[in-house]
């Protein structure tokens, strides 16, 4: 793959960019967590320049980590532009569920709405179903509030009968009965408190990011982080800080005050002095969140 060129209007350095590339297109060992201190149009640049339709789902798969993190504009319309309606293999199918969740957290309702009506009408029908179904059921949690899980379902009941009584069957059975109705469970606490105004929603953003919440899984505490900083740019960030404050004399959880230490100084709050002490004995060496960024 050609390199584009390094220019200091685009990466503040080349190690920036080599970081970035890294990253992306690194070895399957490369952390989740993408890398921090880049700016947000070299992240958008080199998306949009670099990762191409065929590159691997694990490509995709960081680029939707990047994403979510530096939400940068316009990257997720580009990815849109891969889709085809062709995905057929496992391969592909798992590339565009990674697409398609950039649709439903980097894109615009309309394009939400667009990646879910793509996810029922061509990913849910492809012969990896079965393979695929916990991510593409993932995926349903990423889209919301758009779409719904009826398509989900009727293949998931599609594939049950198709072979009863067999591994694949038993697998789609226990996704039926126990993991489907607890994504259920976690649309409708994200549909809700979307909607809610940023002051009633901002006791149950903080409990879900901190993993203090029922509803606290990985997807929902990064979504946590995204609503929590998004509310707190757009307004009075002070009721924030209060939050994450009241989180950290009520707990002596490490990952807790770790966590709620880190968010208020991401967001650029003050910090008590016995907050630090708590959060140096925390061990936050150990802890990688998304509301921080790297020193």
């Amino acid at each position: 793959m050609t390199q584009i060129p390094i220019t200091e209007v685009r990466y503040r350095d080349k190690a920036s960019y080599d970081r970035l590339r890294e990253y992306i297109f690194g070895s399957r060992y490369v952390s989740l967590r993408p890398p921090r201190g880049l700016l947000p149009e070299a992240v958008a640049h080199f998306l949009q320049t670099e990762l191409k339709p065929d590159s691997s789902p694990e490509s995709f798969q960081r680029t939707l980590e990047a994403l979510r993190f530096y939400e940068v504009q316009g990257v997720a319309s580009h990815l849109r532009t891969f889709l085809t309606g062709s995905e057929q293999n496992y391969r592909e199918v798992r590339r565009a569920a990674f697409i398609v969740q950039a649709l439903g957290d980097g894109g615009s309702p309309d394009e939400a709405r667009w990646g879910s009506e793509y996810l029922d009408r061509f990913l849910l029908r492809q012969p990896p179903f079965a393979d695929l179904a916990d991510l593409l059921l993932q995926t349903l949690l990423t889209l919301t509030p758009a779409g719904g899980t009826a398509a989900f379902e009727n293949r998931l009941r599609e594939e049950i009968s198709r072979s009863p009584g067999s591994q694949a069957g038993r697998a789609m059975i226990e996704i039926r009965n126990n993991r489907l109705p607890g994504t259920l469970d976690l649309m409708a606490a994200k549909s809700t408190i979307s909607k809610d105004a940023p002051a009633s929603r901002r006791a149950a953003l903080v409990s879900i990011y901190l993993g203090l919440s029922d509803f606290s899984e990985p997807y929902m505490s990064t979504w946590a982080g995204l609503m929590i900083r998004r509310d707190a740019i757009a307004g009075n960030p002070l009721p924030i800080y209060a939050e994450f404050g009241r989180a950290i004399e009520s707990s002596d959880e490490p990952n807790v005050i770790v966590r709620a230490v880190q968010a208020i100084v991401y967001l650029r709050g003050p910090i008590e002095d016995r907050w630090r002490k708590q959060y140096s004995s925390s061990q936050p060496e150990q802890f990688q969140n998304f509301l921080w960024d790297d020193p």
